[in-house]
C-alpha cells in the first residue's frame, strides 16, 4: 500500500527554518523529513508537557503545605517555650510560697521555744 502525500507549501518564520535545517542536516534528514518526524512526535511529547505540568502543580502545592507546616511548627515552637517559662516561673512561685510557709513555722518554732526558756529562767 502506498501512501499518498499531499504537498502543502509551508510558510514559517526564517529563523524557525533555519533552527529546523540545521536539526535535519544533524539528524541526517532532509527538512520534509524533520518537520515530519517532529510532528509525528507531538502527541507523546504533549502528554509529557501535561504530566510534567500536573507535577508542577502538585509540586506547588506540596511546597506550599511544607510552608504552612514550617510556620506552624514556628507557632507551636514558640508557645510551647512561652508555655514552659510560664510553668517554670508557676514552678518558682510555688516553691517560693513553700520555703515562706517552712520559713514561718520554723519562726513560729524559734518564738515557741524562746517563750518556754523564758518561762523556765523565770521560773528558776
Amino acid at each position: 500500500m502506498t501512501v499518498k502525500i499531499n504537498n502543502y507549501p509551508l510558510r514559517m518564520p526564517d529563523q524557525l527554518r533555519k533552527d529546523l535545517e540545521k536539526a535535519a542536516k544533524n539528524s541526517g534528514r532532509s527538512l520534509h523529513a524533520e518537520i515530519i518526524n517532529r510532528l509525528e512526535e507531538f502527541p507523546s511529547k504533549a502528554h509529557l508537557l501535561e504530566d510534567l505540568a500536573g507535577k508542577s502543580i502538585q509540586l506547588h502545592q506540596a511546597n506550599t503545605e511544607v510552608k504552612k507546616l514550617r510556620e506552624d511548627l514556628k507557632r507551636a515552637t514558640s508557645s510551647s517555650e512561652k508555655l514552659a517559662d510560664a510553668e517554670y516561673a508557676r514552678m518558682k512561685q510555688e516553691l517560693k510560697a513553700e520555703l515562706l510557709n517552712e520559713l514561718s513555722e520554723v519562726v513560729v518554732d524559734l518564738v515557741e521555744e524562746r517563750i518556754v526558756v523564758t518561762n523556765v529562767e523565770r521560773e528558776e
